[in-house]
């Protein structure tokens, strides 16, 4: 009679454990990489709007100046008005 060894079972759970920490490596890095891409496109965003906005608050400002006047004494109005 022959003795049979099953070896399945522990190779089987071998591939598992390997596959699972694979998906996870890869879930991670893919998930780092979605999220740095993101923070990218947000950062570039927030900066457009606040380049936009202090643009516009320095054409509005520019507006109440006249030229030859005496800048700093106009600025120094609007400042206070403000």
């Amino acid at each position: 009679m022959e003795r049979r060894v099953s070896v399945a079972h522990p190779t089987g759970r071998g591939i598992h454990r390997r596959a699972i920490k694979r998906l996870t490596a890869a879930w991670v890095a893919l998930s780092l990489l979605a999220g740095g891409a993101v923070f990218y496109v947000e950062v570039r965003k927030a900066e457009d709007l606040v380049l936009k906005m202090a643009l516009d608050e320095a054409r509005a400002f520019a507006a109440h100046v006249r030229p030859g006047a005496d800048h700093h004494a106009v600025l120094k109005q609007k400042a206070v008005e403000y």
